[in-house]
């Protein structure tokens, strides 16, 4: 799955709001865009809640930044879901990749930089490279380059998975 463009992010947030006759305001599609990623997971995830959150507005209704940010600590809790349900797919051979991918300091490393810092030549990943890749955690946005599918799925890794399995 491609992330969404901005505008596209845009009109997905937007235009099924319009076909109800409601609208956003200008700050929360903004605060929602930023928080999506481009993601279009997550984008689903921040504008339902945002839009629960205001009260499943009528026609003429308008969601507002408040709506998306009384819906933050839900959100948090199904993204804390989300990452924690990829974590637990990756065997621990795969979490060791994981954890080296998200230590890189650039969001798409070489592969040949993440197997060095394991120790490991290129060859010793390929298969856990290759079933995180199946499951859909990891894609190779151009030859030899690693990244996550999701967005913040390093920090996740980094803040809550980092040390221990």
């Amino acid at each position: 799955m491609k992330d969404l463009s901005r505008e596209a992010a845009y009109e997905a947030l937007s235009g099924p709001a319009e076909g109800l006759e409601v609208s956003w305001h200008h700050r929360a599609v903004e605060a929602v865009l930023d928080r999506a990623n481009g993601y279009p997971h997550f984008l689903q995830l921040w504008a339902h809640a945002a839009w629960e959150a205001a009260g499943s507005p009528d026609p003429g209704g308008t969601i507002t930044a408040g709506a998306v940010e009384a819906s933050e600590d839900e959100v948090l809790e199904q993204l804390d879901v989300f990452y924690r349900t990829r974590w637990g797919k990756a065997t621990p051979a795969e979490r060791d990749l994981l954890r080296a991918v998200a230590q890189q300091t650039s969001p798409t490393p070489r592969r040949a930089d993440v197997a060095a810092s394991l120790g490991k030549p290129t060859t010793a990943i390929s298969m856990a490279r290759r079933s995180l890749m199946d499951k859909g955690i990891l894609d190779s946005p151009g030859r030899g380059l690693l990244s996550f599918t999701a967005p913040g799925f390093s920090e996740y890794i980094l803040e809550y998975e980092g040390t221990e399995d």
